[in-house]
């Protein structure tokens, strides 16, 4: 079984390449303009979320193996 911390790394990198699949389908155009819409929102949401997972993984490996 992983740890947290592992799934918390998981958790990052999946939201950062669902970002990035979002802001092709925002920035690349899909035709639709309710779809670009979208992609760019979820791309945003995806971003931000993915960054402060990251930045938890960080931090929660930096407190508790005292690794830089």
């Amino acid at each position: 079984m992983k740890s947290n911390n592992a799934n918390t790394l998981n958790w990052a990198i999946t939201l950062a390449l669902i970002a990035i699949v979002a802001f092709v389908f925002a920035f690349v155009g899909t035709g639709s303009e309710t779809a670009s819409l979208l992609g760019g929102i979820v791309a945003i949401c995806c971003l931000v979320l993915a960054l402060v997972m990251f930045a938890v993984y960080v931090v929660y490996r930096h407190r508790h193996t005292g690794a830089g």
